[in-house]
Order: C-alpha cells, then sequence, then structure tokens
C-alpha cells in the first residue's frame, strides 16, 4: 500500500461526507481507451479506486436497532460489486480491473463496498430466465442472485406464526430437532457448528445432494486455520475446492481464515484488532465491531486444517 493511499486510508475515519455515493459503474472499456491514450496507467486506475472504496466507507448506512441489530450486529448497507462471471454473449467476464479489486479489497481491509466473485461452471433456464439475462445477473444484497434490471429481491418480515406457537406449547423446544430456545442454529446451509467432522470435502458432497436452484440463493460457510493454506499448492487445493462445489451444482461459498486464537485475543482486547475483518453471513465487518453473540458464532465454527 503506497503512502498516499495509507493516508487517505487513516483520513477517511475522521472524514466529514459532503456527497452521496449511490452506485458505481466500473466500465473495462473506459480504462482500456484511458491507457491507450496515454493519459492513465495502472498505478494512476488503482489509486483512483483505492479512494473510491475509501470514499464509499465513509458513507455507512443508518446504524440498525432493535431486531435488526440484533440479528446482524452490523454497520454494513450491503453494497455489493460483483467480479468475474460470464458476458451476455458467454464469455469470460474477469478483466484486467476485477484483478485490480481484489487487490485493493486485500490492501485496504475496509467494510465496504464488498465483492463477490462468480464463477463459471453450467447454467440453467430455469423460470423464464434467458440465458443472457442469467449471465448478466449476479449476487445483491447478501446472496441472493438474480437478473439485474428483470428482478429484485426485496427484503419484508420474515415471520413463521405456526412454528412460534409450536415452541410455545414445547416450552421453547424445537419436537423436529431437540434444539432449545435460543441456541444458534446453523447459518444457511453451513452445518451446524460441530457437525462438520469430515472436512470441507465432505461438507461440499452433502450440500450437493439438495436443489440449490429452487433457493433465492444459499450460504456457505467455512472457517479455515492459516497452516492449511500456508504454501502455494494449498491455494491451489482451496480453489479446486471451489470449484468442485460448483461442479456439483453448489450455490455459494466464503471464508475465514483465521485462527480461534487471535479472534479469543480480539475479544479481550479489541484496541488491538480493529483492523480484523471478517465473513459474518452475508456480509462482512469488523470482528470488535460486532456484539458478544455474532463474536461467539465466528469462533465456534468449525477451524478446518484439512481438506
Amino acid at each position: 500500500m503506497n503512502s498516499r493511499i495509507e493516508r487517505l486510508r487513516r483520513a477517511s475515519f475522521d472524514a466529514k461526507p459532503r456527497i452521496s455515493i449511490e452506485r458505481a459503474v466500473l466500465v473495462t472499456e473506459f480504462y482500456k481507451k484511458d491507457l491507450a491514450a496515454g493519459t492513465l496507467d495502472r498505478a494512476g486506475a488503482k489509486e483512483m479506486l483505492s479512494c473510491f472504496w475509501i470514499k464509499f466507507n465513509n458513507h455507512p448506512a443508518p446504524p440498525k436497532v432493535g431486531v435488526t441489530a440484533r440479528e446482524s450486529g452490523t454497520y454494513n448497507d450491503f453494497t455489493n460489486i460483483n467480479l468475474g462471471g460470464l458476458t451476455r454473449d458467454g464469455r469470460d467476464a474477469s478483466n484486467e480491473l476485477s484483478y485490480m479489486i481484489l487487490e485493493i479489497l486485500d490492501e485496504l481491509h475496509l467494510l465496504q463496498p464488498q465483492c463477490n466473485v462468480q464463477i463459471s461452471c453450467k447454467t440453467q433456464v430455469r423460470m423464464g430466465k434467458s440465458i443472457e439475462d442469467a449471465r448478466e445477473g449476479g449476487c445483491s444484497g447478501c446472496i441472493e442472485t438474480g437478473a439485474f434490471g428483470k428482478e429484485a429481491y426485496i427484503l419484508t418480515g420474515y415471520l413463521n406464526v405456526p412454528k412460534i406457537l409450536e415452541l410455545a406449547l414445547n416450552k421453547g423446544v424445537d419436537p423436529l430437532s431437540g434444539r432449545q430456545a435460543g441456541l444458534p442454529e446453523s447459518d444457511g446451509t453451513s452445518p451446524s457448528h460441530g457437525a462438520d467432522r469430515n472436512g470441507p470435502t465432505a461438507v461440499i458432497k452433502s450440500l450437493s445432494k439438495m436443489d440449490q436452484v429452487k433457493s433465492g440463493g444459499t450460504l456457505l460457510n467455512m472457517r479455515f486455520l492459516p497452516d492449511l493454506l500456508a504454501a502455494e499448492k494449498d491455494l491451489d487445493k482451496l480453489a479446486g475446492l471451489v470449484r468442485t462445489y460448483f461442479r456439483l451444482n453448489g450455490h455459494h461459498i466464503q471464508f475465514n481464515i483465521v485462527d480461534t486464537d487471535i479472534l479469543r485475543r480480539a475479544q479481550a482486547a479489541p484496541d488491538e484488532y480493529r483492523n480484523l475483518l471478517v465473513r459474518v453471513a452475508g456480509y462482512s465487518d469488523y470482528f470488535t465491531d460486532l456484539d458478544s453473540d455474532h463474536q461467539q458464532e465466528i469462533i465456534d465454527r468449525t477451524g478446518h486444517d484439512g481438506f
């Protein structure tokens, strides 16, 4: 990270927002045109994008309150930039800006905008979407997928009244699983804490048995211990795991690469770990900004030391 970006990043925490940034559209053709004209080089483009990330991060969503605060524990407003995937005519949509943005995410460690990487496997035409619309679609919000400009996911209240009655009649115990009220359930399609005893490969094979196309988007969280990805060949194994999951018709997978000791130290001395960014559910947040329940949920996830 160069000194200018580092200075801007530090200044962002004390900056007073003066403008409203609602949407950024990154058009690769503009980048190519300026490179060809000699009016821009890669370093300059990366610095401008870094400044955009810093400015955007100055505009958090209004604080969550009540039930919403207890559910998410975040100030994130779920801005999502889609990278990779396919073009409308089926070509690989990855480009120089895709990799530049990944570098910026790695260097700045800012909360938002967040990104997801679309990895193509095969596309099935379902529910009236054309294959062209599907290729131009992606994630919005957390992990909800749709064809951009053709459909949207609108969050409304999710209230299962019959289930509430069933729990009330059984003193808070779910008769289908025996879970006591108040204990965390599994996160999306992720295994319940301690249930993933046979490693990540077994998890993705298990999830491949469900038809994820019928959902509006599924979420799979995994936590790996850093030593598992210490060598370049280990990163190749991780890439193989991701691509295998998508070949098995998986929808989404995300990772935290952090050991339990670091998380516990961050709980005990939060000021020393302000930059510790973690993936919570369909969003990221700084670990020390989460409430104790969300922190503990991440700590309790299985820390895998093998594939």
